[in-house]
């Protein structure tokens, strides 16, 4: 992936102890992963696998993305929260080819599983030939903080400056598209196949 690609995982020191499993399931599925950074709020997580950044003590959801974009120089983020444990062994090959296809479309987020089925309805392709399919500007929950892929450019645009926690983040996703025409984002997609084989780990 040509150090285009970090793992990011911003969590909450209340569920430090989901913290571990998050990283063990990484490393023992993903063979040849990207850097894993961690962003907390004041715990410092110490793994060999893991660069940790403590944010502070009050800094929400909002403030350690922002404390990501900063710090981590690659351009495309696997985003995840603790409790999304990583199920079965990567086909890496299939992650290289994905973020080769963001790059020559320009595509800015990739959602990588809908944990929600009941939310979910199958869209049409994104493109012949491809499996991936559309996310319309006013389909709810299109963006979301399901495990995605968030090129470092959208990611800063739709974060803005607020302090605000990931539970806000999703109201503020949901007043957007009640505004929003039935068409299709240019500069997202949803990829069915669930490649990183997410399973939720507090379930």
């Amino acid at each position: 992936m040509n150090g285009d690609l970090a793992i990011v995982l911003v969590v909450f020191d209340g569920y430090e102890d989901m913290w571990s499993d998050c990283v063990r399931y990484i490393k023992k599925y993903w063979n040849n992963h990207p850097p894993i950074y961690m962003f907390t709020n004041s715990i410092e997580y110490t793994s060999n696998d893991v660069i940790c950044f403590p944010v502070g003590k009050k800094a929400e959801w909002s403030d350690k993305v922002r404390a990501a974009i900063k710090n981590v120089k690659e351009q495309y983020f696997v985003m995840l929260l603790e409790d999304f444990f990583v199920g079965e062994k990567i086909d890496e090959q299939a992650v290289c080819e994905l973020i080769n296809y963001m790059k020559t479309r320009k595509l800015g987020y990739v959602k990588l599983c809908e944990n929600n089925e009941a939310i979910h309805h199958r869209q049409q392709k994104y493109e012949k030939g491809y499996p991936f399919e559309v996310i319309y500007k006013d389909q709810k929950y299109g963006i979301s903080l399901q495990p995605s892929i968030w090129a470092k450019k959208m990611l800063t645009e739709i974060v803005g400056e607020k302090s605000y926690n990931a539970w806000e983040f999703e109201a503020e996703r949901l007043k957007e598209v009640n505004n929003q025409k039935h068409e299709i984002m240019t500069e997202a997609i949803f990829d069915p196949r669930n490649i990183l084989h997410i399973k939720h780990g507090a379930i």
